[in-house]
């Protein structure tokens, strides 16, 4: 996705597409009017043109904390046998630590960032879910549309909600 970049974007992802034939790209211009704010603009464009159901949803700036991030997110461990009642999740929430540096500052970062990923895990679980980080995401795009997409969040600028 190229969200009217400025910078070298275009370029680069022209470059991935040389190495992966299979890269779609979507460029966004800035002059099509938007209802939504920020990069919930270019969420909603990404998810209505995808191919597949199954969204898995990350940024830019994060990099995978191994090569079986994608394989994690898309099929969870989950242990049907115990629970024959336990349907597959519709969402997949994850965490995604900072990088560690050796401060204060990151310490306090990194701490905050595990306990906020704690209470919405443990909120999940007990079935009383409120929020998930848009940065390791999955879900299903037909959840996303019975939900109303992202346009009941317009005027909130930081909202990249799913559901």
């Amino acid at each position: 996705m190229n969200d009217a970049s400025t910078d070298e974007t275009a370029q680069i992802l022209q470059a991935y597409k040389q190495q992966y034939p299979h890269l779609r790209i979507i460029d966004l211009d800035d002059t099509a009017p938007r209802t939504l704010q920020g990069k919930k603009h270019a969420l909603q464009c990404g998810i209505e043109a995808a191919q597949y159901d199954f969204l898995i949803l990350t940024d830019a700036d994060c990099r995978p904390v191994g090569l079986q991030w994608l394989q994690c997110i898309a099929n969870p461990p989950i242990n049907t046998a115990e629970n024959s009642d336990f349907a597959p999740p519709h969402i997949v929430l994850g965490y995604s630590p900072y990088e560690t540096q050796a401060t204060w500052l990151n310490a306090c970062i990194q701490y905050e960032t595990w306990q906020t990923a704690m209470l919405y895990f443990s909120a999940a679980l007990c079935g009383l879910p409120y929020m998930g980080v848009g940065l390791n995401l999955a879900s299903s795009r037909a959840l996303f549309r019975q939900n109303g997409g992202l346009n009941r969040y317009t005027q909130t600028p930081s909202a990249t909600t799913i559901c």
